[in-house]
């Protein structure tokens, strides 16, 4: 005979075997993801994220339809900042919401594959971010200190080059880093289930 327990819509629930403990001690290969509960400090993060999350997602929105929408915005600098509103962006869509899952649960719940969608997520879209910024501060610079000589050759074309680098660099980063992780790996580190990060 078994008893379901509900607390609250923000409480796990098991169900619990009247006349036995549950996991039983002797199994160590059973494994519970128990959601930690919302305490007050984390239920107000739990909000400003999701604030920043909605403002990530809708103010990089709004920057990639005006450059789309507004013709006198459609220059070959401005598609650096696209470029860089497209990474923030899937940031605040793919691994903002993942985050905080892994911040709410004691455990990983979503399991392997949706793990290293996380991982490789956040690593190729924040790492896309910071060089967006390079490439941004690196133009913004030759348009200052050479400006004849750079905006002759500041081309659609160049533009688009500098944004390839960009997505190519983040992928590089994001792929090498787990190929890293796999050849340092000699077999004695055993990976917890029940965590979800890069090793």
């Amino acid at each position: 005979m078994a008893r379901a327990v509900n607390i609250s819509p923000f409480a796990s629930y098991t169900v619990v075997p009247i006349t036995s403990a549950w996991p039983p001690d002797d199994d160590p290969q059973t494994t519970r993801v128990q959601f930690s509960g919302l305490t007050s400090g984390k239920a107000v993060l739990t909000l400003i994220i999701l604030a920043m999350m909605m403002m990530t997602i809708v103010g990089n929105a709004l920057v990639f339809l005006a450059v789309l929408i507004v013709r006198k915005l459609k220059t070959p600098q401005n598609f650096l900042l696209v470029s860089l509103a497209v990474a923030d962006f899937f940031v605040g869509l793919v691994v903002m919401p993942l985050a905080l899952i892994d911040l709410l649960f004691d455990k990983w719940p979503l399991g392997s594959t949706m793990c290293s969608v996380y991982t490789t997520a956040d690593l190729t879209l924040c790492t896309a971010s910071i060089v967006n910024l390079c490439a941004i501060s690196v133009d913004r610079y030759l348009v200052i200190s050479r400006p004849l000589q750079y905006s002759a050759i500041r081309t659609t074309r160049r533009i688009g080059w500098y944004i390839a680098c960009v997505w190519i660099t983040a992928a590089v980063v994001s792929i090498s880093s787990h190929i890293i992780a796999r050849f340092l790996d000699d077999g004695t580190f055993i990976e917890d289930p029940g965590t979800c990060q890069v090793s």
